[in-house]
């Protein structure tokens, strides 16, 4: 009925002990199954001790981007789901949901009430900005759901507006300034500086919050034992299936495990290139409806190891007649990646690159479509016959420099239709000096031509490089 909770408080007022509190009171409340967790512990570590309790799904500390960003995703994802779910069974409020669960209705379905702790919001601000509108999205959409946030901050105008209006619920602690506070600036100056110590927003009344602890202890200077005794007790009591716990990306992702290329029309190739960190799901590029791929990466990030996936795409989805490969390869670290029989370059030198590419040209020009080909018949590609060409390109900041008078500069006409021409290219350079290599012909006109683009481990000096996505240093194969 309250809403979101919004805790406010200076330091050492108490709220991350407050919302220790506050979980503890759901837990000894509710069962796993009806109550989850999903904690973001930016305060100092004190939600931690919780990752033991069986309401918690997770705890994922500031120091842990992506197992922060999985958790949020989680939480967007059964948004999205309940939203669907709701729909399909005729639900009408949460009220409905819960009594038709609560009566052996959806046994499938593992989520009550789920709440989304933000234990430190202005770290929120700070370096997890890109989230910040799924918080807002949470915020609007997810009472209606089932979906709850608390969240904890020093000064109520760090929350964003949509956060700070939907929390009907707020506990004002004594805030560091007293100008600060929104209950009342004349009684935040009498709250003392005592830990818990606070006002409430309705009466403006003086309260003391609880503590997080069973074992009858009083103080703070142990509350880290009484926490992990409230915690065993807890588990104890319960001997039903635990909350779901935070799904995370794999350290290492076998090929095998992956979907196989699926054909598309006029002989094109959905190839799976990994795992969305966002549903786990494989990510696909559709060469039919983008015929190109640029990849940007710092050294050892995994740029190569994406092209022998390509390369081993190529050869599972089309017979050698059916499609050739040209390896631009100056460090051969692509010399197997590519069976010989489909192999028609293995590019190692300047003079020998431009003799390849002079030849893809001129083969390329006899696939101009005529003025009598139909715009229907341009996906259907059936007024040239030969092999759909394939160049995969590593390492390109070696080859493509301004020195070396753009050797691909015969192939950039062809781009624009590159799906109707039967020519792939996908390009991997490094990250080093990329902001300023992306400016190079071919990158350029790739980049004009809407071009996906995937931006593996990356220096942050390097700035934005693709739209507003922010490079980050990331463990190799994480794009």
């Amino acid at each position: 009925a309250g809403g979101h909770v919004a805790i406010a408080g200076g330091s050492q007022s108490g709220k991350s002990t407050l919302v220790r509190t506050l979980i503890g009171a759901l837990a000894l409340t509710h069962t796993p199954d009806e109550v989850q967790f999903y904690c973001l512990d930016f305060g100092g570590g004190g939600l931690a001790q919780f990752t033991g309790l069986p309401h918690v799904s997770g705890v994922a500390a500031r120091l842990d981007p992506e197992r922060v960003h999985r958790t949020v995703a989680e939480v967007m994802a059964l948004l999205a789901r309940r939203e669907q779910f709701f729909v399909d069974h005729t639900l009408d409020s949460m009220a409905s949901y819960r009594r038709r669960r609560a009566a052996g209705e959806f046994p499938d379905e593992r989520h009550g009430d789920v709440f989304l702790v933000v234990d430190g919001w202005s770290t929120v601000r700070q370096d997890y900005d890109d989230l910040l509108a799924k918080f807002s999205e949470i915020a609007t959409r997810g009472l209606n759901y089932g979906i709850h946030l608390i969240v904890t901050t020093a000064r109520w105008v760090e929350l964003s507006a949509q956060v700070r209006d939907q929390a009907a619920t707020r506990l004002e602690l004594r805030m560091g300034d007293p100008l600060d506070s929104e209950v009342d600036v004349r009684k935040a100056r009498s709250v003392p500086r005592t830990g818990g110590r606070g006002l409430t927003s309705d009466s403006k009344l003086h309260f003391l919050a609880g503590l997080p602890r069973l074992d009858g202890g009083s103080s703070t200077d142990d509350l880290a034992d009484g926490v992990g005794d409230l915690v065993t007790r807890i588990a104890a009591e319960w001997h039903g299936p635990c909350a779901p716990k935070v799904r995370m990306l794999p350290h290492r992702l076998p090929v095998a495990d992956l979907p196989r290329p699926a054909p598309t029309e006029g002989g094109g190739m959905r190839l799976a290139l990994g795992l969305d960190q966002e549903a786990l799901e494989p990510v696909w590029h559709d060469f039919s409806r983008t015929p190109h791929l640029v990849v940007v990466g710092d050294t050892e990030s995994g740029k190569t190891n994406l092209l022998r996936r390509v390369a081993a795409g190529i050869t599972a989805r089309y017979t050698p007649l059916e499609a050739k490969v040209i390896v631009v390869d100056y460090r051969r670290e692509l010399v197997d990646a590519v069976p010989e029989e489909y192999r028609i370059g293995h590019v190692v030198s300047l003079d020998n690159l431009r003799e390849t590419v002079d030849g893809v040209a001129r083969a390329l020009r006899t696939r101009q479509p005529g003025p009598d080909i139909a715009p229907a018949r341009m996906r259907r590609c059936d007024w040239w016959s030969g092999p759909r060409l394939f160049v995969l390109v590593d390492d390109y900041d070696m080859v493509g420099g301004p020195t070396f008078q753009g050797p691909f500069e015969p192939l950039l006409d062809h781009l624009p239709l590159g799906f109707e021409l039967g020519l792939h290219m996908v390009v991997a350079r490094s990250a080093m000096g990329a902001g300023r290599g992306l400016n190079e012909a071919l990158l350029r006109r790739l980049d004009e031509n809407n071009t996906p683009a995937l931006l593996m481990s990356c220096p942050p000096s390097e700035g934005h490089l693709f739209g507003n996505v922010k490079p980050r240093n990331l463990p190799p194969g994480r794009a």
